[in-house]
């Protein structure tokens, strides 16, 4: 009976995640891009990170629910591949090390990958602090 709990938690864990998993592109039924490429900004300008710090873009698809992490390079740019059209909820994970407990930021808007566009730039907004 001590048990239970810790497996009523498990379970619910697993099914929260389950929405988490990256599909690939035959796994989702609906308009995607191929492939964009862009840049963080903060006031209009580039910023950058430590080489050593994990950075990470994460991206919440509203319909259908699904996430997707793209990974930041030191200089502030990103890109990625295959990724459906729709609006996402973006949300920055930062980690000193692989190790180290993940800092995250939620970007104050929200993100639209459109059709044909290949080009992103997303700003972090007047709260984001190096």
């Amino acid at each position: 009976m001590r048990h239970l709990p810790g497996a009523a938690l498990l379970l619910a864990m697993l099914s929260v995640c389950a929405g988490c998993v990256q599909p690939k592109s035959g796994d989702f039924d609906g308009p995607t891009i191929d492939k964009f490429t862009g840049k963080l900004l903060k006031d209009g300008k580039p910023i950058s990170f430590d080489a050593a710090e994990q950075v990470t873009l994460q991206l919440k698809l509203f319909t259908p629910p699904r996430s997707y992490n793209v990974p930041i390079k030191p200089d502030g740019s990103f890109d990625i591949g295959w990724m459906p059209i729709g609006i996402y909820g973006p949300l920055l994970e930062r980690r000193q090390s692989a190790e180290a407990r993940p800092v995250i930021f939620v970007l104050p808007k929200e993100f639209e990958i459109k059709a044909g566009k290949t080009t992103y730039e997303i700003e972090l907004g007047p709260s984001w602090k190096q």
